[in-house]
């Protein structure tokens, strides 16, 4: 299989530019001879409202998911927990504020009930050393007292740094384990 030219890879850049900018636009960008689009790329200022735009579009379909949150974990260098992001979904599962959990990982994690906590270190380590799928559910005493069960789901990769990053979503499935 051969290589496209590069100018094939450079009407991609251009195309994307231009699909974030919201233009319509084919992969047959016309260029000068110096590789430049001959028709202007939006300016930066729009660019970064496009983007803000679409950020805040992501965040309202994270933010909506029924009876779920979406989060991002990482262990440090110090093996101390950190929520990297969390959906406002933590808000109504825990009834904790995501900027109380964001700078402190142990508000949330301290939910975990005791007899549960061994075995969710487990399930981390197993899914940490393996960079397996991380799947486990368990009982949490929210912060208004109620006990709830949550499947916690996520897939771990490394970070540039070296460090392993988890990207998952948290369900209530306390009506499935009463019924």
């Amino acid at each position: 299989m051969t290589r496209p030219p590069l100018g094939g890879l450079t009407r991609w850049r251009r195309a994307l530019a231009h699909w974030i900018a919201g233009d319509a636009v084919s992969l047959d960008v016309q260029t000068t001879n110096a590789g430049a689009p001959t028709r202007p790329v939006a300016e930066p200022a729009t660019l970064q409202a496009r983007l803000d735009e679409t950020a805040a579009q992501v965040r309202a379909l994270t933010d909506s998911l029924p009876d779920s949150y979406l989060y991002r974990f990482r262990l440090g260098t110090d093996e101390r927990p950190h929520f990297l992001y969390l959906s406002e979904g933590v808000r109504r599962l825990h009834g904790l504020d995501p900027a109380v959990v964001l700078a402190d990982a142990e508000q949330l994690l301290g939910q975990v009930l005791p007899e549960w906590t061994e075995t969710l270190r487990q399930v981390t380590a197993t899914s940490r050393a393996a960079l397996s799928d991380f799947n486990v559910e368990l009982p949490i005493r929210r912060s208004d007292g109620a006990v709830r069960w949550l499947n916690l789901r996520s897939r771990p990769r490394h970070e540039s740094s070296g460090l392993v990053v988890w990207d998952g979503i948290a369900t209530d499935i306390t009506a499935r384990r009463d019924a």
